[in-house]
């Protein structure tokens, strides 16, 4: 077995399974294994098929389910993707390629992605979906705050993202798999920092042969209840990098967020409005994070 596909997920029946299926069309021709590792409810309609394998992980977050695929898999390469992430035959051919051409020994790869064709366009008819295209958060460029270089195949990256994020076996064990005390966000720093310790190299393979399908999060409360329950993670694990002067300013702001939050309902859903919109949902996700600091110091 040379590539194993490990894919955590929690609650996200529907989703995962438009993945998996494009999981398991893209590797018929390839020596690979789907690994499946759900933190949540039970799975509704789970596919019975040769190579996929379903592993429980009880609730102990992504970075333990990760870990636990990992710990399960045959291949020699690791390929970490989420549960909303559409892949494709030639993701897989280029693993191959990495792997015949020795790259994977010293370096570890990002799989370039963009959001689908339609997802983006019913991005364009939404106030979130309008931001997040602005924001560039719909590419894996925007989301890593890196700029991909489209003349060179492969650009070099200052970070990881586990969405889609190939590693040797070797490698993986080398820096002792992701720190199961992070539970869903923030996972990505802690495991670049120790690559970097390693001499590991971080890379981006510049072609897109992946769609990031994150359709359920359009709607500003799917929007904002992401970014709590991620900075709620990475609050718990000591990862928080707002300055004291910005908690202190936002906590001002913090009794007024549910009349921002109705101001930005109220706004028209039109583009001549997107320059406010834009400004209410950067405050949202700032208040929102000061949420998550302040129930972390509460609970701990």
């Amino acid at each position: 077995m040379l590539i194993s596909i490990v894919i955590p997920t929690k609650n996200r029946n529907e989703i995962l399974l438009e993945s998996l299926d494009d999981a398991i069309k893209s590797i018929e021709n390839f020596d690979a294994e789907i690994i499946v590792v759900n933190d949540g409810a039970a799975l509704k309609e789970f596919p019975s098929c040769k190579n996929v394998t379903l592993l429980e992980n009880h609730q102990r977050g992504v970075s333990a389910a990760r870990n636990n695929g990992a710990k399960a898999a045959k291949g020699t390469v690791l390929y970490f993707i989420d549960d909303d992430m559409c892949i494709t035959p030639e993701s897989l051919k280029i693993i191959q390629n990495l792997y015949e051409q020795k790259m994977l020994e010293q370096s570890c790869f990002n799989l370039n992605w963009v959001y689908p064709a339609k997802l983006q366009e019913t991005l364009k008819v939404k106030k979130i979906g309008r931001y997040i295209l602005h924001s560039s958060y719909h590419t894996l460029e925007g989301r890593m705050h890196t700029k991909i270089n489209p003349a060179l195949q492969i650009n070099e990256a200052g970070g990881v993202a586990s969405c889609s994020f190939c590693i040797s076996v070797v490698n993986f064990e080398k820096i002792n798999g992701y720190n199961e005390k992070i539970l869903f966000q923030g996972e990505d720093i802690d495991i670049a920092l120790r690559l970097q310790r390693n001499n590991i190299a971080t890379k981006i393979i510049t072609k897109i042969t992946c769609f990031h399908n994150q359709k359920d999060r359009l709607e500003i409360d799917e929007y904002l209840d992401r970014i709590y329950r991620g900075y709620t993670s990475q609050s718990f694990a000591d990862m928080i990098d707002m300055s004291a002067i910005k908690q202190h300013l936002l906590s001002i702001l913090l009794p007024f967020f549910p009349v921002i939050k109705f101001v930005y309902d109220k706004t028209p859903n039109l583009p001549f409005f997107d320059k406010l919109n834009f400004r209410l949902i950067g405050l949202l996700s700032s208040i929102t994070y000061l949420k998550a600091i302040k129930e972390t110091k509460r609970n701990t």
